[in-house]
């Protein structure tokens, strides 16, 4: 899953977490500047952490794999983005937007 905060400057902070198992996730979380021209976020400052959960869902330990990690982040007009991280070789990886909850 992902969540993108807009900080109202051009700038945003994004934040994916990736299950391994039903008690384990690594999580990124990055930020930098949109380019508004080609959409695209530039990031050097991706912390990378490993979560272990206990059996009630909440967080039992936390390990940080790094704190510098690069990549991009492309945004598109339909609501998805494609992740590029360098360190973790993730390449061409699309999210898309979650469909609107239903009142």
């Amino acid at each position: 899953s992902a969540s993108v905060f807009a900080n109202g400057d051009g700038t945003a902070l994004i934040n994916i977490q990736w299950g391994s198992s039903a008690d384990s996730a690594r999580a990124w979380v990055m930020s930098g500047k949109l380019d508004t021209e080609t959409m695209t976020l530039t990031y050097n400052d991706c912390s990378v952490t490993d979560v272990t959960y206990n059996s009630n869902g909440e967080t039992e330990d936390e390990v940080v794999d790094h704190y510098d990690g690069t990549g991009t982040i492309v945004f598109n007009d339909d609501g998805t983005f494609i992740w590029n991280d360098d360190q973790d070789e993730y390449d061409d990886l699309t999210f898309e937007k979650a469909p609107d909850e239903e009142e």
